[in-house]
């Protein structure tokens, strides 16, 4: 409204950074838009091959050709990277994704046969599959939440032995897909609250301390006592509610 011309606004660091590196690559004999990418990606840098295009032609801007320049007087030139080269590191790129891909989906089954357990415990169908209400995404949430907050459903305190393994599967399925970037948690708190869980879960598992496995969940908000009669009751018969250094012998969970 002055008048006065509109400045282009300068680029990022990180564009900055990038097209440096796309000129000092053009030195290595990556004349094109897919050999700087490839050698960008083996520089374990994370960029898109749109990003790659747009800083290579702000480079050939900024030095006047897309052809390889010479290299300042006194610095020797890098070494090209050989099409073998290149090769090569997309194939170890592609094997480690495999491998992630499969201790994912493997995790992933385990946590799904793992909840198939605790549902046919608790119908008293042992070939009782898991139905899933709405999406496979809104399971998980509900179940990765349900694993996370530690809160039993009404029923469930007659099961912790099938309750536990399930929740153990869950949680070893988010940290391992969170380690591979195919879940991202939203916040550290949730990150925190999950490996204490699974934790706290591992050190009762398969033990016959039912009052330190019960201590590990809260009851589920708005249920009544009489829901936890049954294990208030298992509690009283092991010894799980007697003062300390009684001595008694906790029941196994089954």
């Amino acid at each position: 409204q002055n008048g006065c011309p509109m400045s282009t606004p300068a680029p990022s660091m990180e564009e900055d950074a990038l097209i440096e590196a796309v000129i000092r690559l053009r030195l290595t004999g990556c004349d094109s838009v897919p050999k700087l990418h490839a050698a960008l990606e083996g520089e374990g840098e994370a960029v898109t091959l749109s990003q790659v295009k747009k800083a290579a032609s702000k480079a050939t801007k900024r030095t006047g050709t897309s052809a390889p320049a010479s290299a300042p007087a006194g610095i020797e030139p890098a070494k090209p990277i050989s099409e073998a080269k290149l090769a090569k590191q997309e194939k170890v790129r592609l094997k480690e994704e495999k491998q992630k891909n499969a201790e994912v989906k493997g995790a992933e089954n385990d946590m799904m046969e793992k909840h198939r357990l605790l549902k046919a415990a608790k119908s008293g169908d042992r070939d009782a599959a898991v139905t899933i209400t709405g999406t496979a995404e809104e399971f998980i949430q509900q179940i990765s939440k349900r694993a996370i907050s530690g809160v039993l459903e009404a029923g469930e305190e007659s099961y912790l032995k099938e309750r536990i393994e399930a929740d153990i599967a869950t949680l070893e399925w988010i940290k391992i897909a969170s380690a591979a970037g195919a879940l991202s948690l939203s916040e550290d708190v949730v990150a925190l609250g999950s490996e204490i869980q699974l934790a706290r879960l591992k050190e009762v598992r398969g033990g016959k301390d039912l009052a330190a496995a019960r201590a590990c969940y809260v009851r589920e908000p708005g249920a009544e006592d009489g829901e936890y009669t049954n294990v208030d009751r298992m509690l009283a018969r092991s010894g799980g509610m007697a003062p300390e250094g009684t001595g008694d012998k906790m029941e196994e969970m089954d």
